[in-house]
């Protein structure tokens, strides 16, 4: 049981601080799940990994400054939701980041194949809307 703690805790130190990640992100045999999140929550317990939502981690950065642990960055929370919804960001905030408007986004579009209700994940309100195209071309 030791060599197994021993690879879980490497892989989670081979993951990008900030990076949010889930029992995907991770391998081992399916039967082990239950001794993963027990792990997990135990790192987390520890204040080495910081819990998103349930199955979600990230490792926080520690400040230069001395100031402590960053929180994870917004950017962060769109790719991991973006990916969790399988969608893309669409809307006000993303022409906004583009330059097209000057309009601050209070609500973050995703446009997902399968929307669901609107939903608060940290300090963000996330709206799904339907995507009707799914197909990027390359």
């Amino acid at each position: 049981m030791a060599s197994f703690r021993k690879e879980i805790l490497g892989q989670i130190e081979r993951i990008d601080t900030g990076r949010i990640f889930t029992f995907r992100d991770l391998s081992f045999e399916t039967e082990k799940t239950a001794n993963v999140a027990v792990l997990l929550s135990e790192q987390s317990r520890k204040g080495v990994l910081v819990r998103v939502e349930k199955g979600a981690y990230y490792r926080p950065k520690k400040s230069v400054l001395g100031l402590g642990k960053l929180p994870v960055y917004q950017d962060e929370q769109f790719r991991y939701l973006t990916e969790k919804l399988n969608g893309y960001i669409t809307g006000a905030y993303i022409y906004n980041k583009m330059g097209l408007t000057e309009q601050v986004a209070t609500t973050i579009t995703i446009a997902t194949p399968n929307p669901v209700r609107r939903f608060r994940f940290k300090n963000l309100d996330i709206e799904c809307v339907k995507a009707y195209c799914m197909v990027y071309p390359d």
